[in-house]
Protein backbone atom coordinates (compact mmCIF):
# COMPACT_ATOMS: atom_id res chain seq x y z
CA UNK A 1 0.00 0.00 0.00
CA UNK A 2 1.05 3.72 -0.48
CA UNK A 3 0.84 4.47 3.00
CA UNK A 4 3.12 1.85 4.04
CA UNK A 5 5.49 2.75 1.07
CA UNK A 6 5.92 6.68 2.24
CA UNK A 7 6.54 5.79 5.86
CA UNK A 8 9.19 3.03 5.25
CA UNK A 9 11.01 5.29 2.80
CA UNK A 10 11.12 8.01 5.61
CA UNK A 11 12.32 5.56 8.07
CA UNK A 12 15.32 4.70 5.88
CA UNK A 13 15.83 8.29 5.25
CA UNK A 14 15.69 9.37 8.50
CA UNK A 15 19.08 7.88 9.71
CA UNK A 16 21.04 8.36 6.70
CA UNK A 17 20.48 12.09 7.08
CA UNK A 18 21.08 12.34 10.67
CA UNK A 19 24.44 10.54 10.09
CA UNK A 20 24.95 12.70 7.61
CA UNK A 21 23.88 16.43 9.49
CA UNK A 22 26.04 15.31 12.52
CA UNK A 23 28.79 14.52 10.58
CA UNK A 24 28.54 18.05 8.64
CA UNK A 25 27.98 19.74 11.79
CA UNK A 26 31.05 18.33 12.95
CA UNK A 27 32.85 19.51 10.31
CA UNK A 28 31.67 23.10 10.36
CA UNK A 29 29.82 23.41 7.48
CA UNK A 30 26.37 24.00 9.27
CA UNK A 31 24.45 27.19 9.84
CA UNK A 32 22.58 26.36 13.40
CA UNK A 33 20.30 28.87 13.27
CA UNK A 34 19.09 28.77 10.22
CA UNK A 35 19.16 25.00 10.52
CA UNK A 36 16.96 25.32 13.27
CA UNK A 37 14.64 27.43 11.84
CA UNK A 38 14.10 24.79 9.13
CA UNK A 39 13.56 21.82 11.08
CA UNK A 40 11.24 23.72 12.96
CA UNK A 41 9.48 24.36 9.60
CA UNK A 42 9.79 20.31 8.43
CA UNK A 43 8.28 19.46 12.02
CA UNK A 44 4.84 21.61 11.77
CA UNK A 45 4.77 20.81 8.22
CA UNK A 46 5.23 16.71 8.32
CA UNK A 47 2.14 17.06 10.94
CA UNK A 48 0.28 18.84 8.36
CA UNK A 49 0.99 16.96 5.45
CA UNK A 50 0.71 13.58 7.69
CA UNK A 51 -2.96 15.15 8.60
CA UNK A 52 -3.80 15.89 5.03
CA UNK A 53 -2.73 13.07 3.37
CA UNK A 54 -4.75 10.38 4.99
CA UNK A 55 -8.40 12.09 3.12
CA UNK A 56 -6.84 10.76 -0.07
CA UNK A 57 -8.12 7.79 -1.76
CA UNK A 58 -4.07 5.56 -3.11
CA UNK A 59 -4.94 5.90 -5.97
CA UNK A 60 -5.14 10.16 -5.74
CA UNK A 61 -1.77 10.16 -3.86
CA UNK A 62 -0.47 7.50 -6.64
CA UNK A 63 -1.17 10.11 -9.47
CA UNK A 64 -0.02 12.99 -7.40
CA UNK A 65 3.46 11.45 -6.53
CA UNK A 66 3.88 10.21 -10.49
CA UNK A 67 3.27 13.61 -11.93
CA UNK A 68 5.47 15.13 -9.61
CA UNK A 69 8.25 13.09 -10.50
CA UNK A 70 7.93 13.43 -14.15
CA UNK A 71 7.75 17.35 -13.28
CA UNK A 72 11.09 16.30 -11.21
CA UNK A 73 12.83 14.59 -13.82
CA UNK A 74 11.87 16.52 -16.67
CA UNK A 75 14.16 19.41 -14.73
CA UNK A 76 16.96 17.04 -14.29
CA UNK A 77 16.95 16.61 -18.07
CA UNK A 78 16.58 19.94 -18.83
CA UNK A 79 19.11 21.34 -16.93
CA UNK A 80 21.12 18.86 -17.99
CA UNK A 81 20.32 19.91 -21.80
CA UNK A 82 20.33 23.79 -20.55
CA UNK A 83 16.59 24.17 -21.02
CA UNK A 84 15.13 25.31 -18.10
CA UNK A 85 11.92 24.47 -16.77
CA UNK A 86 10.11 26.31 -14.27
Amino acid sequence: PVYITMGTSLAVMLPLAAVGGVIKLAQGYVALSSALIMATGTIIGAQIGAATIKKFKPSTLKLIFGIYFLYVAAKFIGNYLGVHIW
